[in-house]
């Protein structure tokens, strides 16, 4: 399997005429004659394409019209394809979103934030430009609104907001970052983990506020930023597992995370049933050790622990997206952790992603056989699910790159 191009696409009927330039062009160029009339098409991309369970492919379309109509801007089709069927939206009118175009309106966001009490310092005389984050095919869209007032002696601001599905997601998701009851956490000297704050829930517009956290803008240009490195994201976790929340907080469990993997294998099993059964034995001795095991106190988890979570700022490292904040284990945000960074280091070739992972490891000084046992289990279930989720995407080099090192594993290849 390691060894040969899994050519993903070729199996589902639904993605091959789904990916095909020819189909974007054909799709592109009747909504534009039915939704723009005189409008010229001048160029299609399609991208991020997504394997559902009902058999179905969904695929974004890129869509450039011609230089002449300048008040038209960038054009984004959702289309889905299953079969015969075929459904096209033009974003962000995102059925799976119903709120997003509204939070998406300048005008409306500026009202929103003017009026809500834990923004009202927002000046409502303020411009704002809304930018797409990241708009996934599941979960949230996250939005930046960048404030500039327009009364001298104010100063610009930036707020992010988090849309989700329904409102349940936002009001549980507003109650976990209240829970916390921290925005900073004391760490090792020289380390401070800092969070953003919520500042606001919408619940009627399914949305949540918070603050930004982002470097400084002159950072990157000047030549002074520096990822977080691996000693200073074990010590990060290190504070965060060590603080004690002051609300209720869900629950994770070993359980839930294998009921995750047998989901998506479930679903991969369908058009890849050799990739499902690869990460499946792959992951027997992670399921047992997980089953058989007591995973020992829980801690404050982050649940989505990656090294893409994690921000340089001036004088501590910024943790971000806490929709998954959880109790749970200290060796599911460790094993994690160690999965994306093993992953990030084989795309790049580097060599010492061993060593960086037992230097993980000693940072976070926790060396039990028990733990260790555990975060090994998490890290691997962490490389099945990307393999899952990388086929679901038609992404056969990740799939690929996933499946090896779970061979690796098997073998001894890599361990420390």
């Amino acid at each position: 399997m390691s060894g040969q191009l899994l050519r993903l696409r070729e199996r589902v009927a639904a993605a091959d005429r789904a990916l095909d330039p020819r189909f974007a062009r054909a799709v592109a160029q009747q909504w534009v004659d039915e939704h723009l009339p005189g409008r010229s098409l001048s160029r299609t991309t399609t991208h991020t394409a997504l394997y559902g369970e009902d058999d179905a492919v969904s695929v974004r379309i890129s869509v450039e019209l011609d230089t002449d109509t300048p008040d038209i801007g960038g054009l984004t089709l959702l289309v889905r394809v299953r079969a015969a069927d075929l459904s096209v939206t033009a974003f962000p009118d995102d059925p799976t979103l119903p709120t997003l175009p509204a939070m998406l309106d300048p005008g409306l966001a500026v009202k929103i934030l003017t009026a809500h009490p834990g923004l009202g310092h927002v000046d409502a005389a303020s411009s704002c430009r809304v930018t797409v984050v990241h708009h996934p095919r599941t979960g949230a869209c996250v939005l930046r609104y960048d404030l500039v007032p327009l009364r001298a002696g104010t100063r610009p601001r930036q707020v992010y907001a988090k849309v989700y599905p329904g409102r349940e997601e936002a009001v549980a998701t507003a109650r976990a970052v209240r829970a916390l009851g921290a925005i900073a956490m004391p760490g090792e000297p020289g380390i401070r983990v800092r969070l953003p704050r919520l500042l606001g829930l919408a619940p009627e517009r399914h949305t949540i506020f918070l603050e930004s956290l982002s470097p400084p803008p002159e950072a990157p240009r000047a030549g002074a930023y520096r990822p977080v490195t691996v000693h200073e994201a074990a010590q990060a976790l290190r504070a965060l597992h060590r603080h004690a929340p002051r609300g209720a907080l869900p629950t994770g469990s070993p359980a839930a995370e294998l009921r995750r993997v047998d989901a998506e294998l479930a679903v991969v099993a369908g058009p890849w049933p050799d990739v499902a059964d690869h990460v499946a034995q792959a992951l027997g001795r992670a399921r047992r050790t997980l089953q058989e095991e007591d995973g020992g106190a829980l801690v404050l988890s982050h649940g989505d622990f990656t090294p893409s979570q994690l921000v340089r700022l001036p004088r501590s490292i910024g943790l971000v997206d806490l929709d998954t904040v959880c109790l749970s284990e200290a060796a599911s945000d460790v094993g994690r952790y160690l999965a994306y960074h093993d992953l990030a280091a084989a795309r790049r070739h580097d060599a010492n992603a061993v060593a960086a992972r037992t230097e993980f490891l000693a940072a976070y000084a926790r060396a039990d056989a028990a733990f260790a046992a555990r975060v090994d289990a998490y890290r691997r279930l962490s490389l099945g699910l990307h393999a899952l989720r990388a086929a679901r995407r038609f992404k056969d080099d990740r799939v690929i790159r996933a499946l090896t090192m779970l061979q690796d594993d098997a073998t001894g290849g890599s361990r420390p």
